[in-house]
C-alpha cells in the first residue's frame, strides 16, 4: 500500500487571523518548507500541494514538490476542507492514470508532525487492514468548559452549569481527544463517499501536545519558535 498513498497539503492564502503565515518562519524554515521535508523524509508516497495562494505554489516548484494543484475558483478562498481533497484526489489520478489507496492529509500548519510520526502512522493504518481511517489526535482536558461569552446585554459561560459538570464527569471517567490536524488517514474509496475526511471504523492516534502544535495566531508561530530546539524525542 505505501507506493500507492499520497500525501495532501492544503494551504489557503490570505489566513484572516494570521495573514502570511503559510511562508512563517521556524528555525530559519517557512511552515511550507517543515512540512515538504517531514513529508518526504518518511519515504511514504507522493506530495500533491493543493492551494490559491501564489508564492505557495511558486515554492512549491522550488521545492521540486511532486504535484501542484491550483485551485479552480469554486475552491479557492475560506471553505471545507473534503472538496479540496476530493478534487486534489481527482487531479491526481487524471494526471497519473493510478487509483490511490488511500491519502494522507496533513494540514501545513503542524510543523512539529515528524517523518517518524508518519511512519508511525502508516503502520499502525496499514496493521490494523479493517481501518478505513486514522486520525492523530491529543488528550483533551477541560479548560474549554470555562470559555465565556460577551455580548452587548451580559457576559456569561457558554457552557451552562450543569451542562459544565456533566462535561468535567465524562473527561475524568474517559479519555477524550481532540484531532490535531497534523495526520488524517483514509482510504481511496471513502474520500467521496462519506463526504468527510474520516470514515468508521477509525483509529484514534495519540500524540503528545507539543507536537501537536497547530499555528493559528502569531503567538502560536512565536511560542513554537521557542519550542523548537526543546521538543520531546
Amino acid at each position: 500500500m505505501k507506493d500507492n498513498i499520497l500525501f495532501i497539503i492544503p494551504a489557503r492564502e490570505n489566513s484572516i487571523r494570521f495573514p502570511g503565515k503559510n511562508l512563517f518562519k521556524i528555525d530559519g524554515k517557512s511552515l511550507l518548507q517543515h512540512k515538504i521535508e517531514n513529508c518526504r523524509k518518511s519515504g511514504i508516497g507522493k506530495i500533491l500541494i493543493t492551494s490559491d495562494d501564489e508564492e505557495v505554489l511558486r515554492q512549491a516548484k522550488i521545492y521540486k514538490v511532486d504535484f501542484i494543484r491550483d485551485r479552480p475558483n469554486p475552491l479557492k478562498g475560506d471553505g471545507p476542507t473534503t472538496p479540496i481533497v476530493y478534487d486534489a484526489v481527482k487531479y491526481y489520478e487524471k494526471i497519473t492514470g493510478k487509483k490511490l489507496d488511500a491519502i494522507i492529509l496533513t494540514q501545513l500548519t503542524t510543523p512539529f508532525i515528524l517523518s517518524s510520526h508518519f511512519i508511525a502512522a502508516i503502520n499502525c493504518f496499514i496493521k490494523n487492514n479493517n481501518l478505513n481511517s486514522l486520525i492523530s489526535c491529543y488528550l483533551y482536558d477541560n479548560k474549554y468548559f470555562w470559555s465565556l461569552y460577551e455580548d452587548k446585554k451580559q457576559k456569561s459561560y457558554i457552557f451552562p452549569e450543569e451542562i459544565k459538570e456533566k462535561l468535567s464527569n465524562f473527561v475524568k471517567n474517559k479519555k477524550a481527544y481532540i484531532p490535531n490536524g497534523g495526520i488524517y488517514i483514509i482510504k481511496r474509496e471513502f474520500i467521496k463517499k462519506t463526504g468527510t475526511i474520516y470514515s468508521e471504523p477509525f483509529k484514534i492516534w495519540e500524540m503528545d501536545r507539543a507536537h501537536s502544535i497547530d499555528i493559528d495566531y502569531i503567538e502560536d508561530g512565536m511560542l513554537a519558535r521557542i519550542m523548537v530546539d526543546n521538543l520531546p524525542q
